[in-house]
Protein backbone atom coordinates (compact mmCIF):
# COMPACT_ATOMS: atom_id res chain seq x y z
CA UNK A 1 0.00 0.00 0.00
CA UNK A 2 1.33 3.44 -0.87
CA UNK A 3 0.30 6.86 0.32
CA UNK A 4 -1.56 9.56 -1.58
CA UNK A 5 1.71 11.50 -1.77
CA UNK A 6 3.43 8.48 -3.37
CA UNK A 7 0.56 8.17 -5.85
CA UNK A 8 0.92 11.81 -6.93
CA UNK A 9 4.71 11.60 -7.27
CA UNK A 10 4.62 8.29 -9.18
CA UNK A 11 2.25 9.80 -11.76
CA UNK A 12 5.09 11.96 -13.06
CA UNK A 13 3.02 15.14 -13.05
CA UNK A 14 4.82 18.47 -12.78
CA UNK A 15 5.31 19.08 -9.06
CA UNK A 16 3.41 21.77 -7.20
CA UNK A 17 4.31 23.28 -3.85
CA UNK A 18 2.73 25.12 -0.95
CA UNK A 19 -1.07 25.35 -0.76
CA UNK A 20 -1.48 23.75 -4.20
CA UNK A 21 0.44 20.68 -3.06
CA UNK A 22 -1.64 20.48 0.10
CA UNK A 23 -4.86 20.80 -1.91
CA UNK A 24 -3.73 17.97 -4.22
CA UNK A 25 -2.92 15.81 -1.20
CA UNK A 26 -6.27 16.48 0.49
CA UNK A 27 -8.23 15.58 -2.64
CA UNK A 28 -6.06 12.50 -3.27
CA UNK A 29 -6.59 11.36 0.32
CA UNK A 30 -10.33 11.92 -0.03
CA UNK A 31 -10.47 10.07 -3.35
CA UNK A 32 -8.61 7.07 -1.95
CA UNK A 33 -10.90 6.94 1.11
CA UNK A 34 -14.25 6.98 -0.71
CA UNK A 35 -15.90 3.73 0.33
CA UNK A 36 -18.38 3.27 -2.54
CA UNK A 37 -17.56 5.13 -5.75
CA UNK A 38 -20.23 3.16 -7.63
CA UNK A 39 -23.00 5.15 -5.94
CA UNK A 40 -21.97 8.11 -8.13
CA UNK A 41 -21.99 6.04 -11.32
CA UNK A 42 -20.08 7.45 -14.27
CA UNK A 43 -20.22 10.90 -12.69
CA UNK A 44 -17.82 10.07 -9.84
CA UNK A 45 -15.15 12.61 -10.84
CA UNK A 46 -17.78 15.32 -11.45
CA UNK A 47 -19.31 14.54 -8.05
CA UNK A 48 -15.91 14.75 -6.37
CA UNK A 49 -15.21 18.09 -8.03
CA UNK A 50 -18.61 19.48 -6.98
CA UNK A 51 -18.18 18.38 -3.38
CA UNK A 52 -14.60 19.63 -3.13
CA UNK A 53 -15.75 23.09 -4.21
CA UNK A 54 -18.95 23.04 -2.12
CA UNK A 55 -16.95 22.13 0.97
CA UNK A 56 -14.98 25.36 0.71
CA UNK A 57 -18.13 27.36 1.48
CA UNK A 58 -18.93 25.51 4.72
CA UNK A 59 -16.55 27.36 7.00
CA UNK A 60 -13.18 28.96 7.32
CA UNK A 61 -11.25 25.85 8.33
CA UNK A 62 -9.87 22.83 6.52
CA UNK A 63 -11.35 20.67 9.28
CA UNK A 64 -14.84 21.92 8.35
CA UNK A 65 -14.02 21.28 4.66
CA UNK A 66 -12.82 17.75 5.46
CA UNK A 67 -15.93 16.94 7.53
CA UNK A 68 -18.20 18.14 4.71
CA UNK A 69 -16.36 16.20 1.99
CA UNK A 70 -16.38 13.06 4.15
CA UNK A 71 -20.10 13.40 4.73
CA UNK A 72 -20.93 14.09 1.07
CA UNK A 73 -18.63 11.44 -0.43
CA UNK A 74 -19.20 8.64 2.09
CA UNK A 75 -15.69 8.69 3.52
CA UNK A 76 -15.34 6.82 6.80
CA UNK A 77 -11.59 7.21 7.43
CA UNK A 78 -8.46 7.89 5.43
CA UNK A 79 -6.09 5.04 4.67
CA UNK A 80 -3.52 4.45 7.43
CA UNK A 81 -0.68 5.61 5.13
CA UNK A 82 -2.46 8.95 4.68
CA UNK A 83 -3.50 9.77 8.25
CA UNK A 84 -0.29 11.57 9.28
CA UNK A 85 -0.30 13.67 6.10
CA UNK A 86 -3.96 14.56 6.57
CA UNK A 87 -3.45 15.69 10.15
CA UNK A 88 -0.36 17.72 9.29
CA UNK A 89 -2.31 19.59 6.59
CA UNK A 90 -5.40 20.11 8.77
CA UNK A 91 -3.17 21.44 11.58
CA UNK A 92 -0.76 23.31 9.27
CA UNK A 93 -2.23 26.77 9.73
CA UNK A 94 -2.68 27.50 6.01
CA UNK A 95 -6.42 27.00 5.93
CA UNK A 96 -7.29 30.17 3.98
CA UNK A 97 -4.62 29.58 1.33
CA UNK A 98 -5.50 25.91 0.80
CA UNK A 99 -9.24 26.63 0.77
CA UNK A 100 -8.62 29.31 -1.89
CA UNK A 101 -6.87 26.73 -4.11
CA UNK A 102 -9.64 24.18 -3.50
CA UNK A 103 -12.28 26.80 -4.42
CA UNK A 104 -10.60 28.58 -7.34
CA UNK A 105 -8.60 25.74 -8.89
CA UNK A 106 -10.96 22.83 -8.22
CA UNK A 107 -10.95 21.45 -11.75
CA UNK A 108 -7.15 21.46 -11.93
CA UNK A 109 -6.72 19.82 -8.54
CA UNK A 110 -9.26 17.08 -9.29
CA UNK A 111 -7.73 16.51 -12.74
CA UNK A 112 -4.26 16.04 -11.22
CA UNK A 113 -5.67 13.50 -8.76
CA UNK A 114 -7.61 11.76 -11.53
CA UNK A 115 -4.49 11.45 -13.70
CA UNK A 116 -2.48 10.14 -10.74
CA UNK A 117 -5.18 7.61 -9.87
CA UNK A 118 -5.31 6.41 -13.48
CA UNK A 119 -1.52 6.08 -13.60
CA UNK A 120 -1.61 4.04 -10.37
CA UNK A 121 -4.36 1.82 -11.76
CA UNK A 122 -2.42 1.30 -15.02
CA UNK A 123 0.75 0.44 -13.09
CA UNK A 124 -1.13 -2.19 -11.06
CA UNK A 125 -2.68 -3.66 -14.21
CA UNK A 126 0.63 -3.76 -16.12
CA UNK A 127 3.44 -4.58 -13.68
CA UNK A 128 6.91 -5.22 -15.10
CA UNK A 129 6.93 -8.83 -16.37
CA UNK A 130 10.21 -9.84 -14.76
CA UNK A 131 13.69 -8.70 -13.89
CA UNK A 132 15.08 -10.40 -16.98
CA UNK A 133 13.24 -7.93 -19.18
CA UNK A 134 15.00 -5.08 -17.40
CA UNK A 135 18.49 -6.49 -16.88
CA UNK A 136 20.64 -7.53 -19.82
CA UNK A 137 22.53 -10.84 -19.50
CA UNK A 138 26.21 -10.38 -18.72
CA UNK A 139 28.99 -12.45 -20.35
CA UNK A 140 32.30 -12.79 -18.53
CA UNK A 141 34.65 -13.93 -21.26
CA UNK A 142 32.33 -13.75 -24.19
CA UNK A 143 31.07 -17.30 -23.61
CA UNK A 144 29.54 -17.74 -20.18
CA UNK A 145 26.26 -16.04 -19.12
CA UNK A 146 25.67 -15.16 -15.52
CA UNK A 147 21.89 -15.28 -15.92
Amino acid sequence: MTSAADMLVAAGLPPVTGPAEQADLLVAIAHRAVVDRSRFGKRYWDALQERVRAGTYVGLSLRAWWRRVCQDMGIEAPWPDDQHTLLSILDGGQDAEVLRVLREETATVVLRVRLAAQAEKDARANPPSSLSSVVEPVRLDGEQELF
